[in-house]
């Protein structure tokens, strides 16, 4: 699972109000539904994945990390206390606030994703230029004058 799949797979989970809840990651609603917070978004999206996918990564941490940058430094304070992360943020702003964050970092992860596959791609190309070149050397071109 990418990155921005995660963040798209929680920000859709989260999007009806009723489905988004504060202070807890999750909590269940009077009509037996689940509501999550950012981050048990973020969680109950990968643990269904790894159970059904067996995939296993370092994508929640960059998700988080994503969105933790992706919160706009003129955000107010929850208290007297600054907001500094995703969990702040939820807890302390509106359900608008929370995803706009994660548009931005589902953007944010899609921009660095291609740049990952563009990168790869160039390394490709280096990698088969390398090989024809030595290929097409003849052993007496490798002998020295």
């Amino acid at each position: 699972m990418k990155t921005s799949e995660l963040l798209q797979a929680a920000r859709h989970l989260i999007t009806p109000n009723e489905n988004w809840c504060k202070n807890r990651l999750t909590k269940t609603n009077p009509n037996g539904t689940m509501a999550y917070c950012s981050l048990g978004a973020l969680d109950h999206v990968l643990t269904e994945n790894v159970v059904l996918n067996g995939a296993v990564s370092n994508v929640f941490a960059e998700a988080f990390k994503l969105l933790n940058k992706s919160i706009p430094e003129n955000v107010p304070y929850c208290g007297d206390i600054p907001i500094e992360d995703i969990v702040d943020l939820n807890d302390c702003s509106s359900h608008e606030d929370v995803l706009a964050t994660f548009d931005r970092a589902i953007a944010q992860a899609k921009v660095e994703e291609e740049m990952a596959v563009a990168q790869e791609q160039r390394l490709d190309a280096q990698v088969e230029e390398f090989i024809k070149d030595v290929l097409l050397v003849k052993p007496t071109e490798l002998e020295p004058a």
